[in-house]
């Protein structure tokens, strides 16, 4: 509602109107009811910000190896660690998370990854096989020194603090090699969360 300009222009004994003050009355109820709480509260229609919006639960962090760190092998067929981080959030947060690499292995041999937060992995293990949902798989075909790239995802949420987030690879065969090289995990950060 738009008031009128002379409602404002008022001088010390000038009367005020009862249509006036009906007007007044009227905008402070509208604006306190569609007003945006600074401590919080929910948008039900469309929202559109001009400027930088920030949130401490919103954003991306890239998390990778250092320089002596670009290449990880293992012939283990347990999980081993090909990056490991530890990052610390203000407040509780929903993540997705995804790791990538160049992965390489021995053929008639399989590597597979996935990824872990302070030590629970973030696939479902499938009860019929050593498969879960979202890890990555790579086996080996050919001999040669061919590179796949292999990106995992899952999803979870952090309470406030610190938190260890780990891209884990393994080899299906004991004894035969698998390696990954550019290992990197990408934190998005999709909005506050309760954590589970």
């Amino acid at each position: 509602m738009a008031l009128d300009e002379n409602i404002g222009r008022k001088h010390p004994g000038d009367p005020i109107k009862s249509d006036d003050w009906n007007q007044l009355a009227e905008e402070t109820r509208r604006l306190d009811a569609q007003k945006l709480d600074l401590g919080g509260g929910t948008v039900s229609g469309p929202l559109t910000v001009m400027g930088t919006l920030t949130s401490p639960t919103l954003g991306v962090q890239i998390l990778h190896g250092d320089e002596d760190t670009w290449t990880f092998t293992t012939d283990k067929p347990d999980y081993q660690a090909a990056l490991a981080r530890n990052v610390t959030f203000a407040s509780a947060t929903s993540l997705l998370v995804a790791g990538h690499c160049s992965a390489q292995t021995t053929p008639k041999n399989g590597l597979q990854m996935v990824l872990s937060v302070d030590g629970a992995q973030l696939h479902q293990v499938n009860a019929n096989s050593a498969l879960s949902w979202g890890m990555a798989t790579y086996w080996g075909v050919s001999p040669g020194d061919v590179s796949q790239p292999l990106v995992t995802m899952g999803v979870c949420t952090v309470a406030a603090g610190a938190h260890d987030f780990r891209l884990l690879i393994r080899s299906t065969t004991a004894g035969q090699p698998v390696q990954v090289r550019g290992a990197t995990l990408f934190l998005l950060q999709v909005g506050a969360g309760s954590p589970t």
